[in-house]
């Protein structure tokens, strides 16, 4: 088999996530990292008289974790969250574009809970401090070629 000549690299993907009058705010440039999971809820079960299990899907779920440069300006992650938490409840909008927004990347959005977030604050480190964000989405993840 041949060498892949259209692998791609994330460094110009686009991360999007509502501020609290509902409008996407690019958070690209205080975002460092994006996992997303998506799982196929699957149960099992065996009878007598097979020794094998057996599986059955039912349902699927994902899940969203977001690492976060701290930043002191306005509509970056830590003041988008840090508002979100502090400030209401809710859903709200996160969209990831890959490999950019350009004709032809893949676009995932889907509406989310603000699970959890967190950061440490180290007086010995020199790196910036680091959110980590979880987002539980509500519904279905899409999926949307541009």
């Amino acid at each position: 088999m041949t060498t892949t000549s259209t692998a791609f690299t994330a460094c110009d993907s686009v991360i999007k996530l509502d501020n609290d009058v509902n409008t996407l705010v690019d958070i690209s440039g205080s975002s460092s990292n994006v996992d997303i999971n998506f799982d196929n809820k699957i149960g099992e079960f065996r009878v007598f008289g097979d020794e094998y299990v057996q599986r059955m899907q039912c349902g699927k779920d994902s899940s969203i974790t977001i690492k976060g440069i701290a930043t002191t300006a306005a509509n970056e992650i830590r003041d988008l969250i840090e508002d979100w938490y502090f400030g209401g409840s809710g859903k709200r909008t996160f969209q990831l574009n890959m490999p950019s927004e350009a004709v032809g990347s893949t676009r995932y959005q889907v509406e989310t809970l603000l699970k959890t977030f967190s950061f440490s604050a180290d007086s010995s480190a020199a790196e910036p401090v680091m959110y980590s964000i979880e987002l539980a989405p509500v519904g279905q993840v899409t999926r949307t070629i541009l």
